[in-house]
């Protein structure tokens, strides 16, 4: 009887250590799980539910920003647009753009395009379906009151993507879009650096990943500084997203690029 209950304490012991290193470890094990189940790239781009980058005839790609607007950094950034040409998307986080709703009035005024970015900077995998919805629905609705426009691409923080985000971003006649070049302008990483392996590795189509806001975006702006005039002497043209879905489906042999209010064409 002694030995029988010596063991069932050490089995109690042992199954609350176990319980309690489950939820200490908690976070970690839904990652896991999350990455586990989560389907891999080309699930998503072959059923267009997702984009990356996109197949193109023409020197285009198109130069993107995250966590805006800022009354600074964007600014600097649609100025050097101004200087050298094209249009950049920026896709803004709705606090953000509470802060500054002139900047975001100002991004359209310059005939750049808006995404969103939900309302907050939170963790997707942390957010449910429903919570995920409402980011999404508020940023949207801010935008819409301030410009009158209704955004239609999705970019999810951190470039995350499963089932979850296409489902929500459907349910709102959204296209999700990610990036084929991360600048990790969000890096250590001065501008020139920055520049020189964007330019390494560039090709027509590209979705290039920056940031307006988030930190001190002067590495940024100095990157862009090198890449557009470079790019520009290259042939390049610096488009919406939505421009180069529009060109990807419908290509032409002599295109003409349009800003998204359908003036000042850029031709090849």
């Amino acid at each position: 009887m002694f030995i029988i209950l010596i063991k069932r304490k050490l089995f109690v012991r042992w199954m609350l250590i176990g319980i309690l290193f489950s939820l200490a470890m908690g976070g970690l094990s839904l990652a896991v799980i999350e990455v586990a189940s989560k389907k891999p790239r080309h699930y998503f781009e072959k059923r267009g539910e997702i984009v990356w980058e996109l197949s193109m005839p023409h020197k285009a790609i198109a130069i993107t920003f995250d966590d805006g607007p800022s009354p600074s950094f964007t600014r600097q950034i649609m100025d050097l647009f101004s200087h050298y040409g094209g249009y950049a998307t920026f896709f803004v986080t709705g606090s953000q753009v509470e802060k500054f709703p002139e900047v975001l009035q100002e991004i359209v005024r310059r005939h750049h395009e808006i995404g969103n970015h939900l309302y907050h900077h939170r963790p997707i995998p942390l957010l449910s379906e429903y919570h995920l919805y409402l980011e999404l629905q508020k940023t949207h609705q801010l935008v819409q009151k301030l410009t009158g426009i209704t955004i239609r691409l999705f970019r999810p923080i951190n470039g995350f993507y499963d089932e979850k985000v296409v489902r929500v971003a459907r349910s709102m006649n959204y296209q999700v879009i990610i990036w084929s070049q991360d600048s990790q302008d969000w890096s250590k990483k001065d501008g020139k650096e920055i520049a020189a392996n964007i330019l390494k590795h560039i090709r027509p189509g590209q979705i290039l990943l920056f940031h307006d806001q988030g930190g001190n975006r002067t590495n940024t702006v100095d990157a862009l500084k090198i890449i557009l005039p470079e790019l520009a002497a290259q042939g390049y043209h610096f488009i919406t997203v939505s421009q180069m879905i529009k060109l990807s489906q419908h290509p032409s042999t002599t295109p003409v690029l349009k800003n998204p209010a359908g003036a000042d064409e850029l031709k090849r």
